[in-house]
């Protein structure tokens, strides 16, 4: 059943989880993908630029920079020209919204209270890791918010199940530590685990939404979507993700469009959620929203599509995934 997810090449993965503690009272936008990752981005770039032009496009030493190759994509021209929109090799996985959050309203947050949240690196960004976690700790002393910035204390790093601590504020240093996993054993993991738990001769599956996801077809944004165009884009994101910082291009020998269209959809409680993004390229705040909720679909043939599923349900589907953006969950089969 699972001879096309054998053949995946190789692409190398890191999950970590970050946990940071408010300094002081202050508010946040309800979703925080947005304004952590452009915090940590701006503070990455003022971490590693050497320049006083602070241009990518100028430097001499961009293709060694870890700012450009995490937040810019700066690939070879040659595959850059097989790709229009490269994802960046990291995502953001925040906690789900909480039930009957809007777009637009504010989390507070005290002196002592947590905030955590999942870094997933991929390929040659893993490497840069130490650059990130600085990155965060200083952008936590700087603080970070839209209408007001709230400070912060980074106190842990640990790889995701907490099997190892990167970084801890009591002794304030990073500990060397390389624990990574190949795509494809991660997929096989969850797979395992979802046939363990679930009653494998059920022929449905229900998905929950736990952040905006974007998924398009063609140039429309989708306020719905049939299983055949979410598994189009699933494969579509795993072989750019490959080509670009996996060991080789992957060109499926299964035809899943084909098995994907035996797939119906038997409900849908999905609903659009926006949410304010500040871009700096723009100068500008813009809207970048996507869809929440549950969807289910059902066949007799959804077990062969477990694995794809999987792929999704680790990396996200759809656009901005660097924002934390594309999260679901597979909740029952």
């Amino acid at each position: 059943m699972l001879a096309h997810i054998l053949e995946l090449p190789d692409l190398e993965i890191a999950r970590y989880k970050v946990s940071l503690q408010a300094l002081e009272y202050g508010e946040l936008p309800i979703f925080l993908g947005s304004t952590l990752r452009g915090a940590l981005g701006y503070q990455l770039k003022r971490t590693v630029c050497i320049t006083e032009h602070r241009d990518c496009s100028k430097c001499i030493v961009v293709e060694k920079c870890s700012y450009p190759y995490i937040f810019e994509s700066a690939i070879s021209t040659s595959k850059k020209k097989r790709c229009q929109r490269i994802p960046q090799p990291f995502l953001l996985t925040l906690p789900p919204l909480k039930p009957g959050a809007k777009p637009g309203t504010y989390r507070n947050f005290v002196l002592g209270n947590k905030l955590e949240f999942v870094l997933t690196l991929m390929g040659k960004a893993i490497t840069y890791l130490p650059y990130l976690i600085y990155s965060i700790d200083q952008m936590g002393k700087i603080g970070f918010g839209i209408e007001q910035k709230v400070r912060f204390e980074l106190l842990t790093v640990d790889t995701l199940g907490e099997k190892f601590r990167v970084y801890d504020s009591l002794k304030g240093q990073m500990e060397e530590i390389r624990d990574t996993s190949i795509l494809l054993e991660e997929i096989m993991c969850r797979y395992n685990q979802i046939l363990y738990f679930n009653n494998t001769k059920q022929n449905k599956v229900k998905l929950d939404f736990i952040s905006p996801t974007r998924i398009r077809e063609g140039s429309s944004l989708q306020d719905s979507f049939d299983f055949n165009l979410l598994i189009t884009n699933i494969v579509r994101r795993l072989q750019i993700l490959l080509e670009f910082y996996g060991q080789d291009q992957w060109e499926p020998k299964t035809d899943f469009a084909e098995l994907a269209k035996k797939v119906k959809l038997k409900s849908s409680q999905l609903e659009w959620w926006d949410f304010r993004h500040y871009s700096n390229r723009q100068n500008s705040h813009l809207k970048l929203g996507g869809v929440i909720g549950k969807i289910e679909f059902e066949a007799e043939n959804i077990a062969q599509l477990l694995p794809l599923l999987a792929v999704g349900e680790l990396l996200h589907v759809g656009t901005a995934t660097s924002f934390g953006l594309g999260k679901y969950n597979i909740i029952d089969i």
